[in-house]
């Protein structure tokens, strides 16, 4: 069967969208079953039945013929579009807008609830089991249970029907690739429930549906199927909605709180009493003590009904609301919820250890029996790391993954992420995005913005409306570096296999009185190429990664070794990151190898503290250069003093650190003994403008115009060093062992160069210089060469 085509691009652009929902509405109006009659009493045979009806729909959904294609309105998106009320951008009370946006967002709810399928489909399953067996995977016993007691998997002459994974079938297969043009029952849930990650641009409408679509709908029906079973409905389900900010938080459950009591339906039955009634909610709404709202600590709502005497007649589900606090993984711990909401995961630092201390809420034995919910808007991703992680990998946390449209010919999956391209109701039609136009307004407003915002505000804005999940999963901190840009670096590396194509992989060793390089042919090394995730590394042995050979013949003013050393031995997470920097080359003639960037590159710990240190000697001694070390601390140097190498570092005059500001108070600057250099954080905010200068500097410009064509971050190859560079977060420098040995740069150029030191008035300071691609549209950026180590990129 063929695949959709998703991919929408312009003449004359590299940029593309994806199309998550390629099926286009024809008539919107079909879908809305919202003129609710008015005045009836909840006592009468129409109310019953009309209510009855629509309830039926809630639950199971429902067919709409769609000029001549069956759509399915899950249940969650029908109850959501036809019975919540939420507020419009005048904050009037209207019916939800049925967009492509919600058919996304639902469509996803309904694959991580269990979707395998539907009842009168005799061709496809999505049953995941099915799936397994078709790929040549073996079961475990209880999976072949499982699968046993499935009557649903088969046809009538009794193989297994063709799998197709739930949301390919749910957003091609049954409309598109395979439309049968006709109903096809009820869906079945054989899958089990998954996690949720959904990552968003900024009003695509994230957090309405989640908490008035998802939440409220399962608050209301209790996770029931069949409309049949309404009144054997869990109605003691325990929910979680938590954030680190408070004020986000507070924006959603004050929406929830509004949503509830204008539900449809309601009346007022007279009393004995001129002028008083008692208020009959809704047919479906659910009496609660508590309010909606957030407190300080934890807040919480119960579905609970008393009779005038105080005798509790139900004490149904309840819910929890809190904020997150650095030291509170422990929210949803203790009994098992249905669905555990965090609002704002970007700044949430802790989510990996909340996942694992309430992984057990979720689940009984081999079932998972609810879901825990991530979502997270761009613009606010300041703590990426543990978000990062389990949107691109999250079938290692059990979260619902389509296809990662986004790294093409790649055949992963991430959570969920709609892009800038869904804001917009003003280029959808029906309630379907116009992508083609959508990616051309969201190029030109780039190209706007970028002309009038500094860098950092420009990746803000990025963030803010990203197309790729790459422009939101970053951290968005206040740094002069192009973020953007090391991170799209970075990515096209990895993208062409440049690590095993254009670098080395080995070890530096002593053999006959001088040191060699050994390269690591049988591939038993594990090189630590990736920021964030140290804590976790069994193996912090590291490795060298050369990404260019030193020539036979070697200058003395070549090559010159940075330095971030750690503090003690022994077992820790602390790493040291030695850096080979390459001078300027002087040759005559032609010559295309590097200059003015990093060659070559050591992160990792060592049990032996004196090993570790022996490193950056050997690296001296196999590129004939001298040790830059950062001297805060000092265990090198009393191991260079033990050892009488001093003749191997690197000494830079006094003067060069006097103009920067604090650098010789207090004993800063030039360390005592002579060589390297000890910083503070005067030192760091000059240094960290001086590297961002340094990433940025035109290395190609064109001879006719004098635009630059190339830039000196295009020259760096170290994964490691990019990660940590589009990740960096001047506050937490310390955390970052590769910038804080390249941050040494600056002091060693300042004297290479013959530079005068100038101290920026303050951190904010940005640079003028853009570096975007939307700066520069008329210029083809330089693709990545790969047929020889001494080319470069």
């Amino acid at each position: 069967m063929d695949e959709i085509d998703r991919y929408i691009y312009i003449d004359g652009h590299d940029d593309f969208l994806v199309d998550l929902f390629p099926y286009k509405i024809n008539n919107a109006d079909n879908f809305y079953f919202r003129k609710h009659p008015e005045g009836l009493n909840p006592n009468s045979f129409n109310f019953k039945t009309y209510w009855g009806a629509f309830g039926k729909s809630c639950v199971e959904g429902k067919w709409v013929n769609d000029a001549g294609t069956w759509v399915y309105m899950m249940p969650k998106l029908f109850f959501y579009v036809n019975y919540v009320t939420i507020s419009d951008e005048k904050r009037e009370r209207i019916n939800p807008r049925l967009m492509d946006n919600m058919w996304i967002m639902f469509t996803y709810f309904l694959c991580c609830e269990g979707f395998s399928g539907f009842e009168d489909d005799d061709k496809y399953t999505c049953n995941k089991y099915v799936g397994k067996l078709q790929k040549g995977e073996k079961l475990q016993p209880y999976e072949l249970r499982k699968l046993e007691l499935s009557n649903t998997v088969k046809t009538k002459s009794g193989e297994y029907k063709q799998y197709i994974d739930p949301w390919i079938y749910l957003t091609e297969t049954y409309l598109i690739t395979d439309n049968r043009k006709t109903p096809l029952g009820n869906p079945l849930y054989e899958n089990g429930y998954y996690h949720m990650m959904v990552l968003s641009a900024r009003a695509t409408f994230k957090s309405y549906t989640v908490f008035m679509g998802l939440f409220l709908h399962e608050w209301l029906f209790g996770s029931v199927r069949k409309y049949k079973d309404i009144k054997n409905s869990n109605n003691a389900l325990l929910f979680g909605i938590a954030s680190p900010q408070s004020d986000a938080l507070a924006r959603s459950i004050g929406n929830l709180d509004r949503a509830y009591f204008s539900f449809p339906g309601q009346y007022d039955f007279p009393t004995k009493k001129k002028g008083k009634t008692v208020k009959y909610w809704g047919a479906f709404y659910k009496n609660t003590r508590g309010q909606w709202k957030v407190d300080k600590g934890a807040n919480e709502v119960r579905h609970l009904v008393k009779t005038k005497q105080g005798k509790t007649i139900i004490n149904g589900s309840q819910c929890q609301i809190q904020t997150i606090t650095p030291k509170n993984d422990k929210i949803f711990t203790g009994d098992r919820f249905r669905y555990g909401i965090i609002e704002e995961v970007g700044f949430c630092d802790n989510l990996k250890n909340i996942f694992v201390s309430c992984k057990d809420a979720f689940e009984v034995g081999d079932d998972q029996t609810g879901s825990l919910v991530m979502l997270g808007t761009g613009g606010d991703m300041e703590k990426i790391k543990d978000s990062k992680e389990m949107f691109e990998n999250p079938e290692a946390f059990n979260i619902f993954g389509i296809p990662n449209y986004w790294e093409k010919g790649k055949n992963k999956k991430c959570g969920l992420m709609l892009g800038a391209n869904y804001k917009k109701e003003s280029l959808k039609k029906d309630g379907n995005t116009i992508q083609k136009e959508a990616l051309i307004d969201i190029i030109r407003t780039r190209s706007e913005q970028i002309v009038s915002l500094d860098v950092v505000s420009y990746a803000r804005y990025l963030a803010y409306n990203p197309i790729y999940p790459k422009e939101l999963l970053k951290p968005v901190n206040k740094s002069p570096l192009p973020l953007v840009e090391l991170s799209a670096q970075r990515e096209s590396l990895i993208e062409h296999d440049a690590m095993n194509l254009l670098s080395v992989v080995g070890s530096l060793k002593y053999k006959d009185s001088k040191v060699i390089f050994e390269p690591d042919l049988e591939r038993t090394l594990e090189p630590i190429l990736e920021w964030g995730r140290d804590e976790k590394l069994t193996n912090t042995v590291g490795a060298w990664v050369i990404h260019e050979m030193p020539q036979s013949f070697i200058p003395d003013d070549l090559y010159y070794i940075l330095y971030d050393p750690y503090r003690q031995s022994g077992e820790g997470t602390s790493l040291q990151a030695i850096y080979v920097y390459k001078y300027k080359f002087k040759s005559k003639g032609n010559d295309n190898t590097l200059e003015d960037t990093i060659i070559a590159s050591y992160v990792g710990r060592l049990k032996n503290l004196d090993d570790s240190y022996e490193e950056a000697i050997k690296a001296s001694y196999f590129f004939n250069a001298k040790v830059f070390p950062e001297m805060n601390v000092t265990g090198f140097a009393e191991f260079v003093d033990r050892r009488g190498l001093r003749d191997r570092m690197m000494y830079i005059p006094k003067s060069v650190l006097e103009p920067i500001k604090g650098s010789t108070a207090s004993s800063h600057g030039r360390s005592h003994y002579g060589y390297g250099v000890k910083v503070n954080y005067d030192m760091n905010i000059w240094s960290i403008h001086r590297v961002a200068e340094w990433f940025s500097k035109a290395v190609e410009v064109d001879e006719k115009t004098g635009i630059p064509k190339r830039f000196n971050y295009q020259n760096v190859r170290d994964l490691r060093l990019l990660s940590e560079a589009s990740n960096f977060n001047f506050d937490n420098k310390s955390d970052y062992d590769a910038m804080s040995a390249l941050m040494l740069l600056p002091y060693l150029l300042s004297y290479l160069d013959g530079i005068e030191v100038e101290m920026p008035d303050q951190y904010e300071t940005m640079l003028e210089m853009k570096y975007n691609k939307y700066a520069l549209p008329n210029i083809e950026r330089p693709k990545i060469l790969v047929s020889k180590l001494s080319q470069t990129i």
